[in-house]
């Protein structure tokens, strides 16, 4: 499995983060909304597609052992090193 930090812009509302552990073909998909939001025009179909497909997917946290929400406080540093990969993105509303 791999392990994924995911961060998720709601902008300007609030920022998500998730950890997950996904399988190499979930990988394939999901690294492709790194610095995508999901609501920008001119995006390439694969990474609309994969953004709309992880924000379905960041909605199952809490009922899907492998994706987590994680309770951040402003001042709370991330130690990245227990995560083999990071990945930003989110939604503008």
């Amino acid at each position: 499995m791999i392990r994924a930090l995911v961060v998720y812009d709601r902008f300007p509302a609030d920022t998500k983060f998730y950890r997950v552990y996904v399988t190499p073909e979930e990988w394939s998909w999901i690294k492709l909304c790194h610095r995508q939001y999901g609501n920008i025009a001119g995006m390439e179909d694969a990474s609309a597609e994969a953004c709309e497909r992880l924000l379905q997917w960041m909605e199952e946290a809490g009922k899907v052992v492998r994706i987590q929400e994680l309770e951040m406080s402003s001042a709370q540093i991330i130690d990245a090193s227990q995560y083999d990969y990071v990945i930003h993105t989110g939604y503008l509303l």
